[in-house]
C-alpha cells in the first residue's frame, strides 16, 4: 500500500503551515517555496525532488509502503523494482515482508547489469525510433493512396448519379455513406499515425533521459535514482513494444483493395440494388493442384492477344494443358515429356521448360519471355470459352488435362487496349480466384478442392 498524499506541508517550523513544493532526499526534508532558494544556495549538490499533485509519482529514494519510510537500498529480481528493508523483513508483521520470499540483492551488486541494460535499451530505442519513422512514413503513404481511391470512387459515385439523379438522389446519400463507413471499417485512420507520433516522442524521452543517467551514472549518491530510472526505461519499453505490435497488425490491412461494381444494365429493374461496393485483397498468385481450372467466359479469337504470366509449381512428364482451349481449332499452352507444349491450329512447338516464373504471349506470333517461338500463325475464331489451370474440350465443363501451376496474371488487349486482366485475390469471404478489373467480376474454381496461393 502506498503512502497517502498527506505530508505536504514544509518541514521547517517557521514554515509548517505552508505547502511543501519539494523533497530533499539528502536531508529528508520537504521544503516549501521561501525555503526553496536557500536550500539551493546552501547544498548546491543535494538531490532535490519536485512534489506535484500526486507524491507517489515522485522519486524521493525512500520506500513508500505504508509505514515503511525505509531508504530504497535493495533490488527486487522477482519484481523487477526496489524496495527497502522492512520489505525483505522476515518476521511478520503489519504490511511487512512483501518481498521476504523473492529473490533480492543490494543495489550496489546490480549497478554493472543495470548499466549494461540501460545500454542494450538504447540501442532499443534508437532501432525503435528508426522502425517507427520508416512506419510512419509507409502509413503515410499508403494513406494517402487509400484516400485518392476513397475520393476516386466518390467521383466515379457522384457521375454515375448525376445521369439518374430525379430518381435516386436519397439513394446517392446513402451510397457516398456507403463508400465512407467501408473505408472507416477496412482500413487504419489518421489516429494511428497521431499514435506513431507519440511513441516517437516518447523515445526520444527516452533516450534523453537514458543518456542523462548514463552522465550521473558514478555519482553514487544518486545510484538508487538512477537505477530507478533504468526500471523506468525498460518498462516504457515493453510497452512501446506492446504497441508498436498493434500498429504492425494494421500493417495487413494496407493490400485490401475497395472496387465499386455498377451494375447500370439492372437499373430499371431493382433501381434500389443497383450499386455493390466489392472489396478484396491482392495477393501474388494462386495455385492449382491439378483438379481447379477457372472459365474466362471469353471466346478465343485471332483479333486479341493473351498474355499469361505463370511458373510450373513441378516438373511434369504428362501430358497437361494449363491454357486455352482443346479442340479443332486449338489454342493451348501445356506440358509433355518435360517439355513446354504450344498449340494452336496446326502449329505445334515444344521446348525445354524449368520452374521459373514466364510470361506467354499469344497473338499472330507467340512469344515466351519475348522471345519469338511461332511466327505468322493462323487462327479462325472459335465459339468455346477460354480456361485457366486447363484447356476447354469441346465445351465440356470439367477438369481434363489440369496441372499445377501458379498464375500471376492474365490479360487479354486489343491495339494496346486492356479489354480483360485477371488478377489473383482474395475474395471478401477469403476465397482464393481471379477478379477481372475491367468488368469487375469474380472468377472462381470450376474444379475440386480450392487454390493454393501466396500473399
Amino acid at each position: 500500500m502506498e503512502i497517502e498524499n498527506i505530508i505536504k506541508n514544509c518541514s521547517n517550523k517557521s514554515h509548517k503551515e505552508l505547502k511543501a513544493i519539494a523533497y530533499c532526499q539528502e536531508c529528508k526534508i520537504y521544503i516549501c517555496n521561501k525555503c526553496l532558494h536557500s536550500h539551493k544556495y546552501l547544498f548546491n549538490n543535494h538531490s532535490l525532488f519536485n512534489l506535484d499533485k500526486n507524491f507517489n509519482e515522485n522519486f524521493t529514494g525512500f520506500c513508500k509502503e505504508e509505514n515503511h519510510r525505509e531508504p530504497l537500498e535493495f533490488y527486487c529480481e522477482t519484481h523487477n523494482k526496489l524496495c527497502c528493508s522492512s520489505c525483505l523483513c522476515k518476521i511478520n508483521k503489519k504490511n511487512k515482508g512483501q518481498h521476504k520470499d523473492c529473490n533480492a540483492l543490494i543495489i550496489e551488486d546490480i549497478k554493472e547489469i543495470k548499466e549494461k541494460k540501460l545500454k542494450e535499451n538504447l540501442i532499443i530505442a534508437d532501432n525503435l525510433f528508426n522502425q517507427l519513422n520508416n512506419t510512419i512514413g509507409l502509413f503515410n503513404n499508403k494513406l494517402e493512396k487509400i484516400n485518392e481511391n476513397k475520393e476516386k470512387l466518390k467521383l466515379e459515385t457522384q457521375k454515375i448519379f448525376t445521369q439518374i439523379r430525379n430518381n435516386i438522389n436519397e439513394k446517392e446519400d446513402q451510397i457516398l455513406d456507403e463508400i465512407d463507413k467501408k473505408f472507416e471499417n477496412t482500413y487504419f485512420n489518421e489516429n494511428i499515425i497521431k499514435k506513431i507520433e507519440k511513441l516517437l516522442i516518447e523515445i526520444k524521452k527516452i533516450k534523453e533521459m537514458g543518456e542523462a543517467i548514463e552522465q550521473e551514472w558514478n555519482k553514487e549518491n544518486k545510484l538508487s535514482l538512477l537505477i530507478n530510472n533504468c526500471l523506468i526505461i525498460e518498462n516504457k519499453i515493453v510497452k512501446i513494444n506492446e504497441d508498436i505490435k498493434l500498429i504492425n497488425e494494421n500493417k495487413n490491412k494496407l493490400s485490401i483493395e475497395i472496387f465499386i461494381k455498377w451494375n447500370l444494365n439492372s437499373l430499371n429493374k431493382e433501381i434500389i440494388n443497383f450499386v455493390k461496393i466489392i472489396s478484396f485483397k491482392k495477393i501474388e498468385y494462386i495455385e492449382s493442384s491439378g483438379n481447379q481450372y477457372i472459365n474466362t467466359n471469353f471466346e478465343f479469337n485471332d483479333k486479341y492477344n493473351y498474355t499469361i504470366e505463370f511458373a510450373l509449381s513441378s516438373l511434369i512428364t504428362s501430358d497437361t494443358k494449363f491454357f486455352g482451349i482443346d479442340t479443332h481449332p486449338k489454342m493451348c499452352i501445356g506440358t509433355i515429356d518435360s517439355q513446354f507444349r504450344f498449340f494452336k491450329s496446326n502449329y505445334e512447338k515444344k521446348i525445354e521448360f524449368d520452374l521459373n516464373k514466364h510470361t506467354c504471349t499469344i497473338g499472330k506470333n507467340l512469344l515466351l519471355d519475348k522471345n519469338i517461338i511461332m511466327k505468322d500463325m493462323v487462327f479462325n475464331h472459335s465459339n468455346l470459352r477460354l480456361y485457366l489451370f486447363n484447356a476447354n474440350k469441346d465445351g465440356f465443363d470439367k477438369n481434363i488435362y489440369g496441372t499445377s501451376i501458379k498464375l500471376y496474371n492474365f490479360k487479354i488487349t486489343k491495339n494496346n487496349d486492356l479489354i480483360k486482366e485477371f488478377i489473383p485475390v482474395l475474395d471478401y469471404n477469403g476465397i482464393p480466384c481471379l477478379f477481372d478489373i475491367t468488368d469487375k467480376e469474380f472468377y472462381y474454381n470450376l474444379g475440386d478442392g480450392n487454390f493454393n496461393y501466396n500473399n
